[in-house]
């Protein structure tokens, strides 16, 4: 009888361990968005004809870091998701600015950085 009770203790450990050991994190989100438009005083503006000099993009990293180049200009970023919701963090200088925004079918928008114009990217 105790033979079979740690039997049946042993298999519902072993089926708890293993149910944990099968679960992956989503790393989809993970690649590069181009510049789609910028959201310019309530329209929706190519975003070449608002940064003409160089590439405008966001890599996300499955580490959650990445990099946001506007018009050739680069800074490191830091983000977390909460479903289809994004908060980005950079580092510019010594000061810390964050936006937030979505994440959702390929599709990243949100407030630059709070400076009043909303972009969109795409994979």
């Amino acid at each position: 009888m105790k033979k079979k009770i740690s039997i049946i203790i042993l298999s519902i450990f072993l089926m708890i361990c293993f149910a944990g050991c099968g679960s992956e994190e989503d790393t989809s989100f993970s690649g590069a968005y181009n510049g789609a438009t910028v959201d310019v005083l309530g329209e929706a503006t190519p975003v070449a004809e608002v940064f003409p000099n160089g590439d405008t993009s966001v890599i996300l990293n499955e580490d959650y870091t990445g990099i946001i180049t506007v018009d050739g200009t680069s800074f490191d970023i830091t983000f977390t998701l909460d479903g289809e919701s994004i908060t980005i963090s950079a580092v510019n200088g010594e000061e810390g600015v964050v936006c937030t925004g979505t994440l959702a079918n390929n599709v990243l928008e949100f407030d630059f950085f709070n400076l009043g114009f909303n972009m969109t990217f795409t994979r």
